[in-house]
């Protein structure tokens, strides 16, 4: 008698379980909060945003601010003081100059087809200064003042996140 109980009690609560579940779609998180004044028309790059279904292309400026890194770890090595008192100002002609003090360090910059990676890379008699910027870097997040980046290699991982500073490089 137990039996017979179970066997149609357990198909009713199956068949509840199966219809009452609802199956999700996750769609990737991204800051689209480009501020008005960083989102200008026609500027060289472009960031995904919105679902994976959904993609539109949100404007990146890089030509519009002096950027200066806010956050760098090579390895799980914070390397961020090294690189701080550095300012970035990348040039529509696809050149970048870091200034610090009274040095200069003089690179190229560009970015690939579909806008998700820029690849850097600096004076190669400078390499020691700047070594650990020289790479293709995964853009992976854009805020109105910040841009996150990494490289993640087999044996090179990166974090990189430059900041825009309104008051240019000095």
């Amino acid at each position: 008698m137990k039996k017979n109980f179970f066997v149609p009690a357990a198909i009713l609560l199956l068949a509840f379980s199966a219809t009452s579940c609802k199956k999700e779609t996750l769609s990737p998180v991204t800051d689209n909060t480009i501020a008005p004044e960083i989102a200008v028309p026609g500027s060289p790059a472009a960031i995904v945003s919105k679902s994976s279904n959904e993609r539109t292309v949100t404007p990146l400026v890089l030509e519009n601010y002096s950027w200066k890194v806010g956050n760098i770890s090579v390895n799980g090595i914070n390397l961020t003081p090294s690189y701080s008192e550095y300012g970035f100002k990348f040039n529509s002609n696809n050149s970048v100059v870091a200034t610090r003090e009274f040095a200069t360090v003089n690179g190229s910059w560009s970015l690939n087809n579909s806008n998700s990676i820029i690849a850097m890379l600096f004076d190669q008699n400078e390499k020691l200064r700047l070594a650990d910027l020289n790479g293709n870097w995964e853009i992976v997040r854009v805020t109105s003042r910040s841009i996150y980046m990494q490289i993640n290699d087999l044996a090179f991982q990166a974090e990189l996140r430059f900041d825009a500073t309104p008051f240019g490089v000095k």
